[in-house]
C-alpha cells in the first residue's frame, strides 16, 4: 500500500501522506505485538517525553550530523534509536526503552525498510 494510498485519499501532500503511513505502521505495533508494553509504559513515557523532549530531539539531531559526516545511515539510525531508548530507559525502565525502539523501527520500516530488513537496525527484547 504505502503513502501513495493516502495521496489517493486526498492527503494534502506527500509529507502528510508519509506521516499517515508511518502512523499506521506505529499503530499496528502499539496495538499488536507492542500492546502490553503500550499499556504498562504509556504514562511514564508520556511524562518522560514531556520532561526530556530536548534530549530526544538531540538524538535525532546527532543522527543527522552523523550521516552528514559520512556515517553509514543504518549505523546512524541504530545509534539514534539507542539514544532515544536510553532516555526512556533512564526515566522509566528497560521496557520503556524497548518500546520506543520498536516504535522507531516500525516507523522506519514503513518508509525506508532497507536497514531493518537487512537486520542492521534492531531492538532488544523486553524483560
Amino acid at each position: 500500500m504505502g503513502p501513495n494510498a493516502y495521496m489517493q485519499m486526498n492527503a494534502a501532500n506527500t509529507t502528510e501522506a508519509t506521516d499517515y503511513w508511518i502512523d499506521l505502521a506505529v499503530t499496528e505495533y502499539q496495538c499488536g505485538v507492542g500492546y502490553n508494553l503500550t499499556m504498562t509504559e504509556f504514562y511514564c513515557m508520556a511524562f518522560c517525553r514531556d520532561r526530556y523532549q530536548p534530549n530526544i530531539d538531540q538524538c535525532d539531531a546527532q543522527a543527522a550530523i552523523d550521516m552528514k559526516n559520512g556515517m553509514d545511515p543504518c549505523a546512524a539510525q541504530q545509534k539514534d534509536f539507542n539514544c532515544q531508548a536510553a532516555v526512556y530507559r533512564n526515566c522509566c525502565d528497560w521496557n520503556a526503552g524497548v518500546y520506543i525502539c520498536n516504535v522507531d523501527v516500525a516507523g522506519s520500516k514503513a518508509v525506508n525498510p532497507a536497514c531493518v530488513n537487512a537486520g542492521l537496525v534492531t531492538c532488544p527484547a523486553p524483560r
